[in-house]
């Protein structure tokens, strides 16, 4: 053939397999671009055009094994509606998969379907294939679809759990080298959101950690019909890495993940289907520990029933970073300090049959720990580093936790920890504290440490007793906000706050807290009851403040209206060089609309992100209160289903009916 032409062979075979023109003369127009043939009495379908043009684009591609085509890598999710051998819909699932044109794809619900797939899809030339490790072909699972002139295979499986898989490739950039793990499920539908939070906390958790153990530097992207829309308390936990729900706590810590689809103006939420539901299909990219790359868009391709599914094909543009690039995550409590520095193995407790490594780790006991090597490695006076669980009772990890991450199912665990220094202490602690197993120091506005505060976690009767119903729980940006909302909650006795990942736990035990036990970057305060603050123009002083202050020559207290457009209180008598605005005396009370979603002043389709902010809590009471500390609330919307606080510091101008919604307006 001449340079730059389809070769022949590739040519006879459309010919035999998809050819529809009467004359061979045909098929070079339509490889040429045109869909008619001769003087345009024959007319060639789109199908055939399509197919070859993108044949010639395949058979250049495959001449250049493992050439970069864009700097964005594009990964796709798509439910192609339980495929039960097809049923002739091969060619139309490979034409809807060509034309979104991504890498790496995860298709949920095949079966024994994939041959027929690559067929359709290889025309031209052989740049697909399946990831085949594990037994994928036998449960309800994600199997990974990737382009292989441009991604070599290392490794494939599937972790099954009933009747349902997580399927993962380890895959290796042929231009570059770099690794990513790429996983795909599709938890079970149609009950309650709880058999999916143990999916992601059981499944994919256990499937990511056994994956970092081998290839350390691999990020991971997790694909699939989730069975869960955007508000779901299980992808509340893909997000953020920790949830309650279901009267426990849930966690995925240190691993939280981006979900594509969530950035510019996107509803997060849109359908995915064409029952017009929500959407419940996700690309999601690691977030931390291992930071995946910047993701620059994400598209829902419509035409849901395309190829016969019921599904809309989800798609996410990423661009990667070279080994993943390394993120503090949330949920850790410090950062890692040197391990060159620790106390002698002889001076650690509870050290398993004498078991030790190095680079300061040691098997240690669980139990006295509750499994968490953070609590282990404050016990005496060092930072927790790196925690693990071991293989066979020696230094060879099977499997990595967080450091606050609990270890369960075995009676010992790896735990690395580290003399603390300047760099790496937590939060320091100006108040003096005293020994003893309850003993309190004094602060500002009637809190008071317990056992010293800093680096202790509030306990109710005894240092393992941590029932949930003991507190709620957000998060906040600062301890000083989480004790805002203490004051406002009229059963607070106290909060527990963790500086790394700002969790506010507001306690409301009627007997109290009892007791603490030791975990780093925790700092643990007991409220000595809701006596009432002077008020100056209906304000009292936020809980960081001092009683009263010099300001321009003049002594407040409490707080003032001075130069401001609100209270305001200063953290020194001396210098009001650190203010807080001050929070509202007067009590606040809320007209509740039931069955209403908030709306701006501007009417029904005025719903702007900047009236509110969209904060975790667990029932519409803990919205409630956060609206509360905050001075400028209007009021709160409050989605049951899916627990979603919105606080809302713009004008509630109208009200629009949703069911499930309640909007309520702030009467102060």
């Amino acid at each position: 053939h001449r340079q730059g032409g389809l070769p022949l062979f590739v040519l006879l075979l459309a010919m035999k397999r998809h050819a529809s023109c009467a004359i061979c003369a045909c098929i070079f127009a339509i490889a040429a671009g045109s869909s008619t043939c001769g003087d345009g009495e024959v007319r060639c379908g789109d199908r055939g055009a399509l197919l070859l043009q993108q044949s010639t684009k395949q058979m250049l591609k495959v001449t250049q094994l493992g050439a970069r085509e864009r700097e964005v890598t594009r990964f796709l999710s798509w439910n192609v509606y339980y495929a039960n051998d097809l049923r002739g819909r091969a060619r139309r699932i490979a034409d809807a998969i060509r034309e979104v044109d991504p890498e790496i794809v995860s298709l949920q619900e095949l079966w024994h379907e994939w041959d027929a797939i690559l067929e359709e899809l290889n025309v031209g030339g052989r740049i697909w294939e399946f990831a085949r490790g594990g037994e994928t072909e036998t449960t309800w699972d994600g199997d990974i679809l990737y382009r292989s002139d441009l991604w070599a295979l290392e490794e494939s499986g599937m972790r099954a759990y009933g009747d349902r898989g997580v399927s993962w490739a380890a895959l290796k950039r042929r231009s570059d080298g770099l690794g990513i793990i790429a996983a795909g499920t599709h938890p079970w539908c149609c009950t309650n959101d709880e058999p999916i939070l143990t999916t992601v906390q059981d499944e994919i958790l256990t499937v990511l950690k056994e994956q970092r153990a081998k290839r350390p530097g691999y990020p991971a992207a997790v694909m699939g019909d989730m069975n869960a829309g955007f508000y779901a308390n299980s992808q509340f936990l893909m997000r953020e890495g920790r949830r309650s729900a279901f009267d426990r706590d849930w966690s995925i810590a240190p691993y939280s993940f981006k979900d594509s689809y969530d950035i510019g103006n996107h509803d997060p939420d849109t359908h995915t289907g064409t029952w017009k539901g929500g959407k419940i299909d996700f690309v999601y990219f690691e977030e931390t520990p291992l930071r995946m790359g910047e993701v620059v868009d994400s598209k829902v391709w419509q035409n849901c029933d395309r190829a016969g599914s019921d599904h809309c094909a989800v798609s996410g543009d990423i661009i990667l970073s070279a080994g993943g690039a390394s993120v503090t995550s949330t949920s850790s409590s410090t950062t890692s300090p040197s391990v060159s520095s620790c106390a002698p193995f002889a001076q650690w407790p509870d050290v398993d049959n004498g078991v030790t490594c190095n680079g300061c780790t040691a098997l240690v006991l669980t139990e006295p720990y509750n499994g968490r090597c953070d609590a282990f490695c404050s016990s005496f006076g060092h930072l927790c580093v790196a925690a693990a669980e071991e293989q066979n009772e020696n230094c060879e990890v099977k499997y990595s936790a967080a450091c606050d991450e609990q270890i369960t199912g075995t009676s010992d665990m790896l735990c690395t920890c580290a003399e603390p220094t300047s760099s790496t202490a937590g939060p320091t602690s100006t108040l003096s504290s005293t020994a003893g197993p309850t003993s309190t120091s004094s602060t500002a506005l009637g809190f008071e440490t317990v056992d010293g505060g800093a680096g202790r976690a509030c306990r109710g009767a005894s240092p393992k007793d941590n029932k949930a119903s003991y507190y709620w729980k957000t998060t906040t940006s600062s301890l000083d906000e989480c004790k805002s909302l203490c004051l406002v909650d009229a059963k607070c006795v106290g909060v527990e706050y963790g500086e790394g990942n700002q969790r506010c736990e507001i306690w409301t035990r009627e007997d109290g807290i009892g007791a603490t036990a030791p975990v780093t970057g925790y700092t643990c305060l007991r409220y000595g009851g809701h006596t009432e603050s002077p008020c100056i123009d209906g304000w009292k002083p936020a809980p960081q403040c001092v009683p009263s202050f010099s300001y321009n020559g003049q002594t407040y207290t409490g707080c003032t209206t001075a130069d401001h457009d609100q209270g305001w209180c200063s953290h020194d008598f001396a210098s009001a060089a650190a203010w807080s605005n001050c929070l509202p005396c007067q009590a606040v009370e809320f007209e509740s609309n039931e069955d209403m979603a908030c709306r701006g002043p501007g009417g029904l389709g005025d719903n702007k992100a900047s009236y509110y902010d969209v904060e975790p809590a667990a029932s519409l009471d803990v919205c409630k209160t956060i609206c509360k500390a905050t001075p400028s609330c209007t009021g709160v919307e409050w989605w049951e289903k899916h627990g979603r606080c919105e606080v809302w510091t713009g004008t509630i101008g109208a009200y629009k009916a949703i069911s499930g919604f309640t909007c309520l307006r702030a009467l102060h």
